[in-house]
């Protein structure tokens, strides 16, 4: 469809406002606009932590499905990305247990960048990972070579 289109522009504070220009109440996981003249309320989550405590782990594997075994899990390093909640952003690393799984803990919701790198190769993946409110978000990972 050719239009008409309406631009009506946006000023850097259209998202503090409702569609009647009433400003949004925020209180702990609650949003409310109240300008229709009742309330509409969207709870983003059960409580904070559900929004900044969740979990990320997963397995890891090469190309045949061998596992990193003792031998060269310390060969790998996993990187977890994510907004610090001051504008910044913060990378956890671990390595991976001798059985290819990982855990990563205290993760706030959103996508998250994660990058799995096998050292002596300099063999890195990445991966975006969706954290959802309350939730673990678990990936299998599988290295494109033989790498062990």
């Amino acid at each position: 469809w050719n239009g008409p289109y309406i631009d009506s522009g946006s000023s850097g504070t259209d998202h503090l406002t409702d569609a009647w220009g009433t400003a949004y109440t925020f209180t702990d996981t609650l949003v409310r606009s109240s300008g229709s003249g009742s309330n509409i309320d969207k709870l983003l989550a059960n409580s904070s932590s559900e929004l900044l405590s969740n979990t990320v782990s997963g397995f890891i594997v090469d190309a045949s499905r061998d596992i990193p075994g003792s031998t060269y899990r310390d060969s790998l390093q996993i990187h977890l990305t994510y907004p610090n909640g001051s504008g910044g952003t913060t990378t956890t690393t671990v390595s991976p247990d001798a059985d290819g799984s990982f855990s990563i803990s205290s993760i706030p919701i959103g996508n998250q960048t994660l990058q799995v790198i096998y050292i002596p190769d300099t063999d890195t993946v990445s991966y975006t990972v969706c954290v959802l409110p309350g939730r673990t978000a678990r990936l299998d990972i599988v290295f494109p070579a033989d790498l062990w």
